[in-house]
């Protein structure tokens, strides 16, 4: 009976790791439960030594450095408790990776499940917004938050765009996995990408809008045998943005002309993206330059961004700098800056050196699923953009999530090498 119990327990976290999709749009609440659950799963199975190369690891090392020194940040910061409620369970992030490689390792089925609730949700999620767009409300009763910019499921929060823009990267790697190319529900998966480009659109988040066409470029280029046909459905996307913008007229003036108008192009200096925006940064550098080696401590630009010497105006304070690598060196020194950094480059040298590799030999040494999730955290790191907090719980999920692949298509690749 405790086996069957112990079994049954054990089964459940899979689950949760296969719904992500699903709690990622339920609120940050439901992903964050998850990612606690399945850190908690990684300490439950560090009992079995073959896990424990997991941790003893160059990766891992340099990981527990950066979870401790933000730690020792928010101790020495101006506002412990708050700098604290970023840094103190932070780890969890890093458990959260090891813990779903333990879990699709062990759970064949996992995989393939996890790109299922993904199909689901993004499907779901691209019909509700257009249905919202056209009927001004949603499926669920949900009104549109602003008139222009849908929200679908996501009501209040901003963030439809965010969530598209990310994970139809990691679709469209899943596609390439698990789909037999020509197949009905092959044409239907490039389809439903498509659309994702046209939700995005009428989400009215400029990032991901951006976010979506250096994916597609990316993916265009790297996934050789798709393009002929990512080229007709992209005609087909571009074609129902152009309807779209003639129809909904206040949403491409929003993505065009509310973009330049910010930016300040049609008259005297150019502005970083907004007055708002440029503040930030301005307010945020000045810190930085206060504390250039260590930073003022995590969430702690809220603090002092209101202090005179470090104030740039009127829109000189927000929750964050609303850029991670400005965040970073305004609240973590040089020293967390430099660690980012580094991944956003490795990122693209690993993309870079594959493709280069793929064109000399005439061979890929990575599938096309192994790309995307290399995409995504190109994508997820882009420095030259506003983007959300650092260490945002939600946000976090995706900046961790290709990675939950990742590890596990390494090392399976490496422990084949060995056979």
């Amino acid at each position: 009976m405790i086996s069957n119990n112990i079994n049954i327990y054990r089964t459940l976290f899979p689950y949760l790791f296969i719904l992500l999709p699903f709690f990622l749009v339920a609120g940050p609440f439901f992903s964050d439960l998850a990612v606690s659950a399945i850190s908690i799963y990684f300490l439950i199975n560090l009992k079995n030594k073959k896990y424990l190369f997991l941790i003893k690891n160059y990766y891992f090392y340099v990981y527990i450095f950066f979870c401790i020194y933000i730690l020792i940040l928010s101790f020495t910061s101006i506002n412990i408790k708050l700098s604290l409620s970023s840094s103190l369970f932070y780890v969890r992030f890093g458990l959260f990776v090891l813990g779903s490689y333990i879990i699709i390792n062990e759970f064949n089925f996992v995989k393939k499940y996890f790109f299922i609730s993904l199909f689901t949700m993004l499907t779901l999620l691209i019909i509700d917004s257009h249905i919202q767009l056209i009927f001004g409300i949603n499926i669920l009763g949900f009104e549109i938050f602003q008139k222009n910019r849908i929200t679908s499921f996501f009501q209040d929060e901003i963030v439809l765009g965010s969530y598209i823009s990310r994970l139809s990267i990691l679709f469209i790697g899943f596609v390439g996995l698990f789909i037999k190319k020509n197949s009905y529900i092959f044409y239907f998966s490039m389809f439903i990408y498509m659309m994702s480009f046209s939700s995005i659109f009428i989400s009215g988040e400029r990032t991901s809008i951006f976010y979506s066409i250096i994916s597609f470029t990316l993916i265009y280029v790297l996934f050789k045998d798709f393009r002929k046909i990512f080229l007709i459905y992209f005609i087909m996307g571009i074609l129902l943005i152009a309807i779209i913008s003639i129809n909904y007229p206040i949403i491409f003036d929003r993505v065009l002309f509310v973009t330049l108008d910010q930016i300040n192009i049609f008259s005297g200096r150019l502005i970083i993206f907004s007055e708002v925006h440029e503040s930030h940064y301005l307010t945020a550098i000045k810190i930085f330059l206060d504390h250039p080696l260590f930073g003022a401590g995590p969430k702690i630009f809220r603090e002092l961004c209101s202090f005179e010497i470090y104030n740039t105006g009127i829109h000189a304070c927000s929750t964050h700098p609303h850029n991670s690598y400005i965040q970073l060196l305004s609240e973590t020194g040089i020293i967390g800056f430099v660690l980012l950094i580094i991944l956003f480059f490795a990122s693209f040298y690993f993309i870079v050196s594959a493709y280069v590799i793929k064109i000399i030999k005439k061979t890929s040494m990575i599938n096309h699923f192994q790309y995307s999730l290399l995409v995504m955290i190109f994508i997820n790191f882009f420095p030259f953009v506003p983007n959300g907090n650092f260490f945002n719980n939600w946000l976090s999920v995706f900046y961790y999530l290709p990675f939950c692949f990742l590890i596990n298509e390494y090392l399976n690749k490496k422990s084949d090498a060995n056979i």
